[in-house]
């Protein structure tokens, strides 16, 4: 693979193997997630971004559930 073409792919895929390989996958279960069909994939998406919280501190609380809404 040359330099250039690496770089590009580093840079469209935010350096992240796992979308890499999604990208590239030749198997449709890899390249589209029965999960992203699911209604409920934008929750799903949005606990990933969220990562972790204190459920003993009320501002992480308070953004928990306005994110829920």
């Amino acid at each position: 693979m040359e330099e250039s073409d690496a770089k590009r792919l580093a840079v469209s895929t935010g350096r992240s193997w796992t979308v890499l390989r999604r990208q590239r996958a030749t198997n449709p279960a890899i390249r589209n997630p029965g999960w992203l069909d699911v209604p409920q994939s934008g929750s799903l998406a949005m606990l990933c971004l969220l990562g972790t919280w204190n459920a003993d501190n009320e501002a992480d609380r308070q953004v928990v559930a306005r994110l829920a809404d």
